[in-house]
Order: C-alpha cells, then sequence, then structure tokens
C-alpha cells in the first residue's frame, strides 16, 4: 500500500491511499485507490481493509479460474490478499510475509500448476534453498508454513483435495556449530563490558562532528544504558512518549513499537504500532537512574521544540534531531563501530542489552515469572534459556571459588 498526498478543487487536503493486485483473468497487475481525510495509524489500517475488501471483490467478478488451471503463484497472490484481509496481523508481519513471498515466487515457476505439484518437487525447492542460502532453520519453518497456508486456501476455495505435496516435506534440520551455541548462549555482557562501550560513545561524542551526529551518538549512549537497565526490545524503547511516563510513581507503560514508514510506504517517518505479542503490553517499575534519563532526553526535547523550528513535537523521547524515534539501522552502524573501539570480541547488537538484563535478574535469584513479566516473553521457555545459563554459569563460579578453600 502507498500513500499520495492532494488537494481538491476545495483545498482541501485528501489522502489516496492504493494498492497493487494480480488480476486472475489476465496474470497482470492492477490498482484499487480510496480517498480519505487523514494519514495517521488508525486511517491506514482502515485503508488497508478497505483496499482488501475492493480486491477480493475485483478478483471474485474476474476470476474464471478453477482448480485445473490454477497455477500456485496466482493462488499465493490471492492467498496473501485474503491473509491481509482477515489475520488481523502487524504491519510489519505483513512485511516479512511479503519477504517470504518473495523468496518463495523466485524458486516456483508462474506456470506450476498447484494441483500437479508433487512432495519431490517441493522437497527439491527446500533442499536448494537449505545448500545455496544456509537459511536458518526458523525461516525454513516459515517458508513452508507460507506455502502450506497456501494449500489450504485452495483446499478450502478451490475444493483441492490431496495435501500431501507439502505435508510429507522434510526440512533440513541444520545442525548449530558450537560457535553459534556459545554465540546464542553468550549473548550478554558484563557490566565492565557495557560501561565500556558506554564510554566509547561518550568519547565518540567528545570528538566533535555536526549537531546531528552528536545528538544522535547522546541518545544512542543513554538508549544503551536504558534498555540495560529495563531489558525492552529497541523497538520499545524508541516508542516511548512522555504520556508513558509516570515519573511520580517510577512506572513505565510499555504499549507499543515503532514502525519505520518503509514497511506502509507512506510519506511520514513512521508510527506507533501494537507491540508484538499480547504480553508484551506490560508496566514496569524504573530504577533512579532511568527517571534521571528519561528526564534529561525529556528536557534535551523541549529545548529543541523551543529553539529549532524543524524539531517535530511527537512526543517521543528518543529522538533524532527532528524529532522521530532514532532509526534501529542508524542505531546498528553506530553501535557496532563502539563496540569495534572496544575489547569486546562477541557480537553485540541492541537485543545483547536485553539478554544483560535478563541475566542480570537471573544472578539476583529474582523469579523466573517476574522476569518472564518484566520483559514481556509471552513463552517462559524463551526466559529460560538464558535464565538456565547463567545459573549454571553461577554454579561453575561457585565451585571454583570453593576450590581455592583449604585448611
Amino acid at each position: 500500500m502507498w500513500i499520495t498526498k492532494y488537494t481538491t478543487k476545495n483545498d482541501q487536503v485528501r489522502y489516496k491511499y492504493s494498492e497493487r493486485y494480480i488480476d486472475p483473468l489476465t496474470n497482470k497487475n492492477k490498482i484499487v485507490s480510496i480517498s480519505m481525510p487523514k494519514n495517521n495509524s488508525q486511517s491506514r489500517k482502515e485503508a488497508m481493509l478497505r483496499l482488501n475488501d475492493k480486491i477480493q471483490k475485483k478478483i471474485k467478478e474476474s476470476s474464471t479460474i478453477n482448480i485445473d488451471s490454477l497455477t500456485f503463484v496466482a493462488a499465493l497472490d490471492e492467498w496473501f490478499v485474503h491473509y491481509k484481509n482477515t489475520a488481523g496481523v502487524k504491519v510489519s508481519t505483513i512485511y516479512n510475509k511479503e519477504s517470504s513471498i518473495k523468496t518463495i515466487k523466485s524458486a516456483i515457476g508462474k506456470d506450476i500448476l498447484i494441483k500437479k505439484m508433487t512432495t519431490r518437487y517441493l522437497q527439491e525447492i527446500f533442499n536448494e534453498w537449505y545448500k545455496s542460502k544456509k537459511r536458518s532453520n526458523s525461516t525454513m519453518k516459515n517458508l513452508r508454513s507460507v506455502i502450506k497456508k497456501v494449500f489450504l486456501y485452495v483446499q478450502l476455495q478451490y475444493g483441492l483435495e490431496d495435501l500431501r505435496a507439502i505435508q510429507n516435506v522434510e526440512l533440513p534440520n541444520r545442525q548449530k556449530s558450537r560457535s553459534e551455541v556459545l554465540a546464542i548462549r553468550n549473548n550478554y555482557l558484563e557490566d565492565n563490558e557495557v560501561k565500556e562501550i558506554i564510554d566509547v560513545l561518550e568519547q565518540m561524542q567528545s570528538e566533535g562532528g555536526y549537531g546531528r551526529y552528536l545528538r544522535n551518538v547522546m541518545v544512542l549512549r543513554y538508549a544503551v544504558e536504558f534498555q540495560t537497565l529495563n531489558g525492552m526490545r529497541i523497538g520499545e524503547l524508541i516508542a516511548i512518549q512522555n504520556k508513558d511516563i509516570d515519573y511520580e510513581n517510577k512506572k513505565l507503560d510499555i504499549n507499543g513499537t515503532y514502525v519505520r514508514a518503509s514497511y506502509n510506504n507512506s510519506g511520514d517517518h513512521g508510527y506507533k504500532d501494537t507491540t508484538k505479542t499480547e504480553s508484551s503490553y506490560r508496566t514496569i517499575d524504573l530504577t533512579d537512574r532511568s527517571i534521571e534519563i528519561l528526564k534529561k532526553l525529556e528536557l534535551e526535547n523541549r529545548k529543541s521544540i523551543q529553539w529549532d523550528d524543524n524539531f517535530n513535537d511527537n512526543d517521543y523521547i528518543f529522538t533524532n534531531t527532528v524529532g522521530n524515534p532514532l532509526d534501529t539501522m542508524y542505531i546498528g552502524r553506530v553501535l557496532k563501530k563502539a563496540v569495534e573501539r572496544t575489547t569486546i570480541t562477541k557480537k553485540v547488537t541492541t537485543h545483547t542489552f536485553r539478554h544483560t538484563h535478563i541475566s542480570r535478574l537471573a544472578q539476583m535469584n529474582i523469579n523466573l515469572r517476574a522476569i518472564q513479566s518484566r520483559v514481556g516473553h509471552s513463552d517462559s521457555n524463551t526466559t529460560l534459556m538464558i535464565y538456565t545459563h547463567v545459573t549454571e554459569t553461577m554454579s561453575k563460579e561457585m565451585i571454583n571459588k570453593l576450590n581455592l578453600i583449604g585448611y
């Protein structure tokens, strides 16, 4: 979906929402559009539903395809329209599905009839994906899930009788190397390592540069510390707004994640979307230092609102020079440069600071359920994986210390 701003004859600002679809009769791209008075999160969601409804009607009106002539690619396009219209998922999830669909289309020919597809044909595709791209097990499962959903859709809509082609596909299971396992298990930092990164970011800021760079590095420095102290996802952190903070009671309402505009092709920078899962909606207690960081950045933003005409007051806290939340790709690039200037040999991403927070709580012997609730894990196994590793490390350290005791 993309959005075009225009002015009517009466000088009213309107927004044209458009979406492409594949006409099943001609197999060509066509476009449907609707006009709306606003361009905000609610309008975009409503527009997506209305456009998908129009596309479904267009497809139904023009389609003369039956199960004997239905190609897999045509079925995939039709299923995706249905999925967007009925799944009720986040925009970022739709974006990820589009990536999977692109991969699948690159491997399956346009003229392949879904009724004629065999397990052997699909198995060779999955084997090739595994050999050539070294895709992860989770990626392979996601690709198979999309293909399976297409088959199920065709079964319901066109009466496809045999689903064995996809049901019998076996996924190659790539075993993680020892270094990969250790990298996952050791995806957290010690206190001195976090401090080293913060020190380097402060040094990068003191080395000078133009104003935009200085502010962004300053905000990133506080983001690193805040994420380590509170364990939220980076998308949740940059989505924090002043209205989410209860300074008096030292609490933070985590109620969304920030989605970049590239996910929806709109003209704005992005918007605040729903959290990853229902469990991700949570209210957490904040440390005194966390409150200090939020007040520091809030003060910087108020100064920018007062003195900089280009600064947009969107109520966000971790902002760049124009008032938009820091871009996650930018954060990754600068963080990588900072880590390269430290003695740290581990791979460090923003998620490392989230794991670091969980590890700290485990070392404090905090209850597993309490940790799960604080960091918004819907699956306790995710928390347990980090929790167990840390407690195992603590046990080894205990034995090492006991071995030093002698009488």
